[in-house]
């Protein structure tokens, strides 16, 4: 029974929208667009034709509006143009005296680096010249350990004879 149901509702929709057509729906409307037209009017005189009307002034500034309208355009490029290299120039500045700062303080880290590594440098100069002569203590304990033993031999074959 549905099936059939389904069936029926299928055939009706498609009846209706094969039989009806664009033919209902309402004609467009012709437009009373004359076209470009120049038509002078006197005080009072009805307008031929729907549309804007402009004084002559008005007329006068619109004509004047667009053939100046290249200038315009090229002296707001060239304001942009200046805009845009001052906000280039005052980042570059900005940066530059950014790296600036910063090669200073590298400058003086550099330099009390360099003072330290001096300060240490005598420290252990001074350190080594404080300490005795290395070759003369090592002859000294040289000598010291050969009279030693001369003496331990010498009393050694004394006490066994």
């Amino acid at each position: 029974m549905a099936s059939k149901m389904k069936k029926l509702i299928a055939s009706i929709l498609a009846a209706t929208l094969t039989l009806s057509s664009v033919s209902y729906a309402d004609p467009p409307q012709p437009t009373n667009d004359p076209g470009k037209v120049v038509a002078p009017l006197a005080q009072g005189q009805p307008a031929p034709f729907p549309g804007v009307l402009f004084s002559q002034s008005a007329a006068a500034s619109v004509v004047t509006d667009f053939k100046s309208f290249d200038e315009k355009m090229a002296i707001e490029i060239v304001a942009a143009v200046k805009k845009a290299e001052a906000l280039k120039d005052a980042k570059y500045n900005d940066l530059a005296t950014d790296c600036k700062a910063s090669q200073e303080v590298r400058d003086a880290q550099i330099d009390a680096q360099k003072k330290t590594i001096k300060q240490l440098t005598d420290t252990v100069k001074s350190l080594q010249d404080a300490t005795p002569n290395r070759t003369l203590w090592a002859g000294v304990g040289f000598v010291g350990g050969v009279v030693v033993t001369v003496v331990t031999v010498f009393a050694i074959t004394q006490a066994t004879k």
